[in-house]
């Protein structure tokens, strides 16, 4: 049995039986997904909907599961993880009761937990990550979704720690699995997110050829899926790579699609996509530009839990201030602040330190 077959299974039992609250009960995930990119609120809102039905339902199942849909909404939906981690451990200390041992989404919650460590402070949770990584490697099977999830967990950590070369490998791997996938609609979806973590990886390294080839790959693929975000991001690389190369009247159309693109969505965009833009900026000789993209930036994450992502945006607002000769005291004082947030705040502190003497 696969890991969604429970749940379909469930749904035609409802439907068999006619039972009208338990069938609701089981399509409202979907009816959530659906609202993903257009209304993450409504989305949170329909999980949470799940979660109080699955309860007066007595459907422990289906109540940890809604749990994890309300997690899992507000990682990559929202983008909001002030209060993510708490409900993340309660999560994983509920599934490892006997009653949860045949539950099919057990491994994805312990992914979830993964997924908010790194997302929060990545630097500062690398012991917890590596473990809850390894124990997921030994468990997860070879194919599918749980292992195409371990292996986007283990290229992102890779990535916020600077190790490229294993954030490579674990991208390769995914397009392996991809290429062997019986499911192609999934092989797709997950392909989408490997390419983009590949542009990633390229733009870190200042491969240009290797940046260009993920970019439109990635754009190609995420049209067939139809995932917008990524789709903009995947853009603004493109953007990039055409300004790099001199052709401005690619480079603008490319900006234009991906900033359209973010603006019909109320799914935030992660931090590669103000990456993107801020370089896109920079090449073009727009250093005021470009702060004006950090300052959005810190307007979608600051205040939401994203630690890590936050001192980066406020290290490099100190970066472009300083360049333009403008750093002031307030600026320093609140990358300064952000970085005592974190675990270790030595590394963030000496380059903030660094800036200042520019």
């Amino acid at each position: 049995m696969s890991a969604w077959d429970w749940f379909d299974l469930y749904e035609i039992d409802a439907m068999r039986r006619g039972d009208a609250e338990r069938l609701r009960l089981a399509r409202l995930h979907h009816q959530a997904y659906e609202h993903r990119e257009s209304d993450p609120d409504r989305a949170l809102a329909l999980a949470a909907d799940g979660r109080r039905l699955a309860e007066a339902l007595r459907e422990p199942w289906w109540a940890l599961y809604y749990d994890h849909y309300r997690v899992h909404a507000l990682l990559h939906f929202k983008q909001d993880y002030r209060d993510v981690l708490d409900l993340a451990v309660r999560n994983t200390l509920e599934v490892r009761k006997p009653s949860y041992g045949e539950f099919p989404r057990r491994l994805r919650i312990h992914d979830d937990l993964v997924s908010a460590y790194v997302g929060i402070d990545p630097v500062g949770y690398a012991g917890p990550i590596r473990q809850a990584l390894a124990y997921l490697d030994g468990e997860v099977p070879a194919i599918g979704e749980d292992r195409y999830m371990l292996l986007g967990g283990q290229r992102q950590f890779a990535v916020e720690l600077g190790d490229l070369d294993r954030a490579e490998w674990a991208a390769r791997k995914s397009l392996d699995l991809a290429d062997g996938d019986e499911d192609p609609g999934m092989a797709r979806h997950f392909t989408v997110f490997t390419y983009a973590g590949l542009a990633e990886i390229a733009w870190r390294r200042g491969d240009w050829a290797g940046l260009r080839d993920a970019a439109e790959a990635g754009e190609e693929v995420a049209r067939q899926v139809g995932h917008k975000v990524e789709l903009a991001g995947l853009l603004m690389w493109q953007a990039l790579v055409a300004r790099h190369e001199g052709n401005e009247e690619n480079a603008t159309r490319c900006y234009r699609q991906a900033v359209a693109l973010v603006a019909r969505v109320r799914m935030p965009p992660d931090s590669s996509y103000f990456d993107a833009k801020c370089a896109f900026h920079e090449r073009g000789g727009q250093p005021e530009r470009a702060l004006r993209v950090r300052d959005a930036e810190l307007a979608t994450v600051g205040g939401k839990g994203r630690l890590a992502q936050e001192c980066r945006c406020l290290l490099q607002r100190c970066r472009l201030q300083a360049a333009l000769g403008a750093l002031t005291d307030e600026d320093v004082e609140a990358a300064r602040e952000a970085a005592r947030r974190l675990r270790e705040p030595g590394a963030p502190l000496a380059e903030l330190e660094r800036l200042r003497g520019l």
